[in-house]
């Protein structure tokens, strides 16, 4: 998964004993518990989020299965506390604000990170744990096993659907296809994909317990990986998400400081599609663009622009330099650009020293594989 929270490393202080409950119970949220089994909850949930910048599979409070499985969701809670821009590292406060029974001994459990400024409320995340008691102690659970227990499932080759309501047979093996045709790529096996498909990255979230952050307001299309977990949590509302199940595999095999962003998103747009367009109306978007404004390539490429809102011109320009090295070099030439590191500049070194393609002729290149891909003959 993609991060969209960064997190910002501080000493840790592993351990501290509170002299009463850090977590402000909001008014109104009852906690349907008697007074010993409640004020240990208060206090569980207390040393939870103390210890939450740590690793939690030392500490008691959380189940390591669970955890390991979703930490990248765990780590959401990573300094969540801090505001940067007013330089207070404890501005944003939990607030219990939701304590429901599922069964017994466990319960939904939804914390709100909050502030005020000038009397304004400043929510920065709303999150739900499942809470556990088990040996006098609760543990708190990512609660997406638990919202998706009851989803169907269907098998089609190595990749497990979940879904709910219809189920379109055709995109879902065109989705199969594209993980062997992937694992093909790398010489492995294909992983065995667990894919769910949620209505929106809005949805994806909330079943992995992030109900609400600041960061992803407003964000519709999406997904979640994890790829350990062989996890995909498609927010398209569709069996198939095949352009972030490349970057999936692309993330697997590629070290993160190695890999080039703007060279995998080209390839990634001629092999399926961008933002839901097929390859063709981008490349139609480019095309319209360069016409009706008078720019270059490589302007429009070192100065990103919109063309079609969310679509920017550096990716399709990326992707017909791409398409030229793919036809002329063939998926080593394709890998070694990818693979050249993480800026312009290391792409723009790597596809001189692949394909001789520089910034004298770069406009040349671009404009004549543009043209070639509308020719007739193509």
């Amino acid at each position: 998964m993609k991060p969209w929270l960064l997190f910002v490393c501080f000493p840790l202080v592993l351990w501290a004993q509170p002299n009463e409950t850090n977590v402000r119970i909001q008014a109104g949220v009852k906690i349907r518990l008697e007074t010993e089994p409640k004020n240990r909850f208060l206090a569980d949930l207390d040393r939870f989020l103390e210890l939450k910048d740590a690793d939690f599979t030392t500490y008691r409070y959380v189940d390591s299965l669970n955890y390991t499985t979703y930490k990248d969701l765990f780590d959401a809670l990573k300094f969540i506390e801090v505001n940067a821009a007013l330089n207070d590292s404890n501005y944003y406060r939990p607030y219990l604000v939701n304590f429901v029974e599922q069964a017994e001994n466990t319960f939904l459990v939804s914390l709100s990170f909050r502030g005020s400024q000038n009397g304004e409320v400043d929510e920065r995340a709303r999150m739900t744990f499942l809470a556990q008691e088990s040996n006098h102690t609760f543990k708190f659970l990512n609660p997406f096993e638990f919202y998706t227990k009851d989803w169907n499932t269907r098998k089609i080759k190595n990749a497990h659907f979940y879904y709910r309501g219809a189920f379109n047979e055709e995109e879902a093996e065109a989705f199969a296809n594209h993980n062997e045709f992937l694992a093909a790529l790398w010489n492995m096996e294909s992983r065995p994909i667990r894919y769910y498909k949620c209505l929106n990255l809005q949805e994806v979230y909330q079943l992995m317990g992030i109900d609400y952050h600041v960061d992803i307001n407003g964000v519709k299309r999406g997904c979640v990986t994890l790829g350990k977990a062989n996890l995909f949590v498609s927010g398209t509302n569709r069996e198939e998400y095949k352009h972030d199940l490349t970057h999936f595999y692309f993330e697997l095999q590629v070290p993160q400081q190695s890999r080039n962003w703007v060279a995998e998103e080209g390839y990634n747009i001629n092999l399926t599609d961008y933002w839901g367009f097929a390859t063709k109306e981008n490349y139609g978007f480019l095309k319209q663009y360069l016409a009706e404004n008078g720019v270059t390539p490589l302007e429009i490429f070192e100065k990103n622009r919109i063309m079609k809102s969310p679509i920017s011109t550096k990716m399709p320009v990326a992707a017909l330099i791409m398409r030229k090295i793919e036809r002329e070099k063939g998926m080593d030439g394709v890998l070694q650009v990818i693979t050249c590191g993480t800026t312009d500049d290391d792409f723009f070194k790597a596809i001189e020293t692949v394909a001789h393609i520089t910034k004298e002729n770069f406009n040349e290149v671009v404009e004549e594989e543009l043209k070639k891909y509308f020719s007739p003959q193509n």
